[in-house]
């Protein structure tokens, strides 16, 4: 495994190279050499459990590789958000997966403020990071196959301006009535596996103030490989996707666990519209 890399490795490259990838090395550090890379547009740096936040402190001048916006540090013993990263001004998309960022602290993500897509997956995270609060400009959130048990009202308000959001494998007991509240440009919700029984009440929450700010929006909702009991209780949702029927292109994916249907199919039966009104999502 590489050891040690010159900063003339890429002797040669530094106008043509496009992509680079180094990953399941011996390093310690990101090599300077990279640097010189000016139209460098996608670096993965993978599987790397030498460098650490210590490996990433390199002297990076702010603009020197302006055409860089795709980064990705999956299994890089990492504890926080790489302060070197500020250095790239069209920075889009960062991959972190497979790290230790369940401390990340509030202001960690100040490096990476500017980024549209962010993947945190299998990091140890036990809840969504407030950290991100200062991503203004995210566009897609993926927190899949961590430690998330619930979803307050808090932990989502800083989500603004997300259309994405994963949460996918992580055992989801609980989400706030008014937790996809301030979402306002939400298009998509995946809850694959995770330990909820009901669709959660929030949709309806979502929905409606969805609604009050966009005239016609699609939404996805995917809620497969849970054990979602289909009962006359879920006739609010129903109540709710056909009173706004005009605003909103809407899809739930899954399958109930109560009856032989798919999620989908029962809020359209005649069964759950034979239903009496539900308020069990009133509040």
């Amino acid at each position: 495994a590489i050891r040690f890399m010159p900063q003339d490795a890429f002797y040669g490259f530094s106008g043509t190279l496009l992509t680079l990838s180094l990953e399941n090395t011996a390093l310690n550090s990101v090599p300077l050499a990279v640097a010189r890379l000016t139209f460098l547009q996608s670096f993965n740096f993978d599987h790397n459990e030498n460098v650490g936040d210590y490996g990433m402190n390199v002297p990076l001048l702010r603009g020197m590789m302006n055409y860089l916006t795709n980064i990705s540090f999956q299994d890089d013993s990492l504890k926080t958000f790489p302060s070197a990263l500020q250095a790239f001004a069209n920075l889009k998309s960062v991959s972190m997966d497979e790290n230790m960022l369940e401390f990340v602290s509030d202001n960690a993500a100040t490096s990476v403020r500017q980024i549209e897509n962010l993947s945190m997956r299998n990091s140890s995270i036990s809840r969504i990071p407030q950290a991100l609060a200062d991503l203004t400009s995210l566009k897609s959130i993926d927190l899949s196959d961590n430690r998330i048990h619930s979803i307050d009202i808090e932990d989502v308000r800083i989500l603004h301006s997300v259309k994405e959001i994963k949460l996918n494998n992580n055992p989801i007991l609980y989400i706030s009535n008014h937790a996809f509240d301030s979402t306002e440009n939400l298009e998509r919700l995946e809850l694959k596996n995770t330990n909820l029984k009901q669709v959660p009440c929030a949709l309806k929450f979502a929905i409606e103030n969805l609604t009050r700010v966009k005239n016609v929006f699609p939404l996805t909702v995917d809620l497969s490989e849970n054990k979602i009991e289909c009962t006359c209780e879920l006739k609010w949702l129903s109540d709710t996707l056909y009173a706004h029927r005009n605003n909103i292109n809407w899809t739930v994916l899954g399958n109930c666990e109560t009856i032989v249907s798919s999620i989908d199919s029962y809020l359209k039966s005649v069964t759950l519209g034979d239903c009496p009104t539900s308020t069990i999502c009133n509040s």
